[in-house]
């Protein structure tokens, strides 16, 4: 049962079917799936691709991928890195076979995952030198079985390699049409934190939930009853108007991506959305046009400049701006 599971649901990304990169990032800093495309797009070898990022510490892993095929796809490179940091924590690894799989690992940490059709003793120096490592080790490839490995790899960290080839914005336009999905299936829909992300409104969901369920429970027995209904009402209009009362985020973000990507030289360092404050810092020559277009977009009562610094190395400003987002209009009949 096991078994059929994982080949039902996992995925395997070969070291061959894939391009890996590194780099190092803040540790408060965990970018969303727009983000990593904005600013890292740009380093895949392939047309059309995947990003698949992993986060250890204030290292940021990224496989680039031609293709995704399930739910759960985890990189052979990383699997075979897991095994081998146990033998050698600073070393390069090279796996022999049909073409050989080199992987680098440097203080603990993941470096290089690469395949290569030719390895002899001048091509392991000239990797030595590269990495500035002096451990180099050859090793029989059916020692290191990807089924294995997988049996060794616990599944409580499978989440950590989710993937899903619909937006948010797709999920949740799917979702809350209410001519599709009964009502009752939304409530529990919004407990997901792909569509709830702010602790604020996960908080207020649970306590209107509580009350919900306790309404519903006094009222098992008497379903048909007018009273029944109209509290059933008044508790999803509370809902909508306490929790749902901002501008769209999908759409907000969306905005707000576009506006920085006007200029192909800015860059998103931070971005957060919560309730109706909205944080935002953007490397950018000139802040201006950023700052003149939010006002214009129609979402904010107030957007500006917090505050602005050279970064004297890049040649570019850190500019952070603050906004606060205009509540909806409560319909006049209710």
């Amino acid at each position: 049962m096991q078994k059929s599971l994982k080949e039902k649901y996992i995925s395997i990304i070969p070291i061959e079917n894939s391009f890996f990169y590194s780099t190092v990032v803040d540790d408060s800093i965990k970018f969303n799936r727009e983000t990593l495309y904005l600013n890292f797009a740009h380093i895949s070898p392939y047309l059309y691709f995947e990003i698949v990022p992993f986060y250890d510490g204030s290292n940021l892993l990224l496989w680039f991928t031609p293709k995704i095929d399930k739910i759960v796809n985890i990189p052979e490179a990383y699997l075979l890195f897991l095994e081998l940091s146990q033998k050698d924590d600073n070393a390069i690894f090279i796996i022999d076979g049909d073409i050989f799989r080199v992987i680098v690992i440097k203080d603990g940490v993941l470096k290089a995952s690469f395949i290569s059709y030719n390895m002899g003793e001048l091509e392991k120096q000239s990797l030595l030198d590269e990495y500035q490592l002096e451990n180099i080790y050859s090793l029989p490839s059916y020692r290191y079985n990807i089924d294995d490995m997988l049996d060794n790899y616990s599944p409580i960290h499978y989440y950590k390699w989710y993937f899903s080839n619909q937006s948010l914005k797709d999920k949740a336009l799917k979702y809350l049409d209410l001519s599709v999905v009964p009502i009752s299936i939304i409530i529990a829909i919004f407990i997901s934190f792909e569509v709830l992300k702010d602790n604020y409104i996960e908080d207020k969901y649970n306590l209107l939930k509580q009350e919900y369920l306790s309404i519903k429970k006094q009222n098992d027995k008497y379903r048909d009853d007018l009273k029944n209904q109209k509290k059933t009402k008044e508790f999803f209009e509370e809902f909508y108007y306490d929790i749902l009362i901002y501008q769209n985020s999908f759409e907000v973000i969306s905005q707000i991506f576009h506006i920085v990507a006007n200029d192909e030289n800015n860059t998103i360092k931070y971005f957060k959305l919560s309730g109706d404050s909205i944080n935002l810092s953007v490397e950018t020559h000139n802040a201006i046009p950023i700052l003149n277009q939010s006002l214009k977009s129609g979402y904010f009562d107030e957007f500006k400049i917090k505050s602005s610094r050279e970064l004297r190395r890049k040649k570019i400003n850190e500019v952070r701006y603050e906004g606060k987002l205009k509540r909806l209009k409560k319909s006049s009949d209710g």
